[in-house]
């Protein structure tokens, strides 16, 4: 089964992002492909395999519930039907889930809702005034930063072969965490982000 680096996830406690947080990301198919073998899936466990994964905020039943629940939506849509008894499966879906806390040091203009930089920091010329630039103690010129705080998540979908335990289509979705990802509406949305790129059923 191929394995790839967890940089983060996705969790309903996470914190807001905050402004100079990065906002990057989206879905990264890591094995395409044209068609499943079949329309029946049932859900195998993905081995816990790096810290991110074994974070609080992702281990919480009730949330792995609610994103279990978003990803079987996403594949109904896609004309998918899950079966409880993986030797009744087609093929078999598997996810990993998991979030880190991150650090980064932005301009204070756009950093953590500190606010523009204060009036008599500003560093003025007569093309105008700065808010990135302030005197340092030597009376140098520096840009005037802040540390943001923030929370990046990544989510990791497979479809496996029951039989080869082969790959057959795989993708994660990363990005910054905030607050509301944890509400169902958005982790439908995740879901079907992550999803997208799978092949539907024929019907």
């Amino acid at each position: 089964m191929a394995v790839a680096l967890l940089a983060a996830g996705l969790s309903a406690c996470a914190s807001d992002g905050g402004a100079g947080a990065p906002q990057g990301g989206g879905v990264q198919v890591t094995v395409a492909a044209t068609q499943l073998p079949g329309a029946r899936y049932a859900w195998a466990p993905m081995p816990t395999e790096y810290t991110e994964q074994a974070d609080p905020r992702v281990l919480d039943t009730a949330f792995r519930q609610r994103l279990r629940n978003a990803m079987d939506s996403a594949l109904a849509a896609k004309g998918y039907e899950r079966v409880e008894d993986t030797a009744q499966a087609d093929w078999l879906a598997a996810y990993r889930v998991g979030v880190r806390d991150q650090e980064r040091m932005v301009p204070a203009a756009q950093g953590g809702g500190s606010g523009p930089t204060r009036m008599n920091a500003i560093q003025c010329t007569s093309s105008g005034c700065s808010q990135l630039v302030v005197p340092g103690n030597d009376g140098s010129l520096t840009l005037d930063m802040r540390r943001v705080s923030y929370v990046e998540g990544a989510l990791q979908v497979e479809a496996i072969d029951p039989h080869s335990a082969q790959v057959l289509w795989g993708g994660i979705n990363r990005g910054t965490v905030r607050r509301s990802d944890g509400s169902q509406a958005r982790l439908d949305a995740i879901a079907a982000q992550t999803l997208a790129e799978l092949p539907a059923r024929s019907r």
